[in-house]
């Protein structure tokens, strides 16, 4: 049996990202997959950064048209073909949009019971 790691429950969401690529200061377009207190999956076009590198990841409050930015520690990536998930621990965020969006993503995850 594969023991859990995680201290957190993981919510299924479907977020719009932007992430600027530090070298080329290409701004790439992908989705957060899944959320957690600590931390998030994304699925973004062709962006490799090393493990355990900083990257600045903006991401859009739900139900409006903002953009907030979050620190985050890339922790994981794999391939997808033309595409990379990776799992970000979240570092730094301002609590209110976390809380926000958490709530979003946990109301989201209850409609699929109702």
């Amino acid at each position: 049996m594969v023991e859990e790691k995680r201290k957190f429950k993981r919510f299924e969401v479907s977020l719009p990202v932007e992430v600027e690529e530090k070298e080329s200061k290409l701004l790439l377009k992908g989705e957060v997959k899944e959320l957690s207190r600590e931390g998030l999956k994304l699925n973004l076009p062709s962006f490799n950064p090393d493990i355990n590198s900083e990257i600045v990841v903006k991401i859009k409050r739900p139900n409006k048209e903002t953009f907030v930015p979050l620190l985050g520690e890339v922790v994981w990536k794999k391939s997808t073909g033309e595409r990379w998930e990776m799992g970000i621990k979240i570092k730094e965020m301002d609590k209110t949009v976390k809380m926000e969006i958490l709530e979003f993503a946990y109301e989201s995850w209850l409609k699929k019971f109702s």
